[in-house]
């Protein structure tokens, strides 16, 4: 799992980063999330907004009862060790008071494993916002979910996207992908994602052979992987994905907003 302060601070930076919270559910709603659900808590009525297909456990079940749905997700997609923490996050009961009362106004957010298609299970991170700043009336929420296990392997050490381990594709300074293996991983991220806009970021450091006949060569592959690996880093807080093109030249893939 991922620290709570680390994600309480994400979500604070994005609450004052200046814009308005509004925009807060248009970045939510523009990032690599798996599924987007509103419903109202009031009337207990859902709707899918979006869906990733073939990836998680989700036969069809004919109900537009949000408990319901909540229930089926807990009895049967939840993995069992994490049912009381989906449970009481999901309290339709407390959810608003909740919601009101956070430590980030009206966004509240937990992590629990999701079974795949597969039967093996994920770390997913489900994000529920609401209220008028959102744009929403009173008793309708937005619950958005992310995967997040490559994040989660960062945060325990383990560099390894799938079954394929990075080496073979990605710096082992850096530890991004390298230029052929960022584009065809681009390619797909936007073939995937026909209705999300995407900015590509250049990043080259200038006047980095300066750098290096000053400091040496070991300060400046410091640096090249101190840059590299905060790319890499924040490739799951931001939903981008980050690529390394050799000397001092970055590249950057992210949604635009």
């Amino acid at each position: 799992m991922i620290p709570n302060k680390k994600r309480d601070a994400f979500y604070r930076q994005l609450m004052s980063s200046g814009k308005s919270r509004f925009s807060i559910a248009e970045y939510l709603d523009n990032s690599f999330c798996d599924e987007i659900i509103i419903a109202n808590i009031k009337t207990d009525k859902f709707q899918h907004l979006y869906h990733v297909n073939g990836k998680y456990f989700s036969p069809k079940i004919v109900t537009h009862s949000f408990k319901e749905l909540c229930e089926f997700c807990k009895n049967y997609v939840i993995h069992p060790d994490d049912a009381n923490i989906y449970t009481e996050f999901m309290d339709q009961s407390t959810m608003l008071d909740r919601l009101e009362n956070s430590i980030t106004p009206n966004l509240i957010y937990a992590q629990f494993r999701y079974r795949l298609e597969d039967g093996s299970y994920s770390w997913v991170e489900q994000c529920i916002i609401s209220g008028k700043e959102y744009g929403f009336e009173e008793g309708i929420i937005k619950l958005y979910i992310f995967d997040m296990q490559n994040l989660v392997n960062r945060e325990n050490g383990h560099y390894q996207v799938d079954s394929n381990t990075m080496v073979e594709k990605a710096d082992k300074n850096t530890l991004l992908l390298f230029d052929k293996a960022f584009l065809l991983e681009a390619e797909s991220i936007v073939n995937a994602n026909k209705d999300t806009k995407y900015a590509i970021i250049s990043i080259d450091i200038e006047h980095f052979t300066l750098y290096n006949e000053w400091f040496g060569r070991d300060k400046g592959n410091e640096l090249i992987k101190k840059i590299g690996n905060t790319l890499y880093n924040n490739q799951g807080v931001y939903h981008g994905i980050g690529g390394y093109l050799g000397k001092d030249d970055f590249v950057y893939l992210m949604p635009y907003v």
